[in-house]
């Protein structure tokens, strides 16, 4: 299995290098590379098949790339991407809801 991230997602592949090499784990391989699409790629290695493609958003971001537009821009892109068939795309929101300030706060 090949996990390639973002390299823009600096802290992101730090630490699953480190979880990595704490497993030990030979059958994972690591790569930071610049992705067109997404953060976070899962590849076969014997078959070089993309099995998942991830985006990850903070609620914040997630709220605020849906009123400015990019969310929506952005979910085109990859729903009429011909990397990845959209089924195999996943959102991954991190943080908690109860964090986000509304504009009454």
């Amino acid at each position: 299995m090949r996990i390639i991230i973002d390299e823009r997602e600096r802290t992101l592949f730090e630490k699953c290098n480190d979880l990595l090499q704490q497993s030990k784990n030979t059958s994972i391989e690591l790569i930071k590379e610049v992705l067109p699409l997404g953060d976070i790629l899962l590849k076969s290695s014997q078959t070089g098949e993309l099995l998942l493609l991830i985006e990850r958003k903070t609620f914040g971001d997630l709220l605020a790339s849906v009123k400015d537009g990019r969310y929506e821009e952005q979910s085109y892109r990859l729903s009429n991407s011909d990397i990845i068939h959209p089924h195999s795309i996943i959102y991954l929101i991190e943080g908690l809801l109860s964090q986000i300030r509304t504009p009454l706060e």
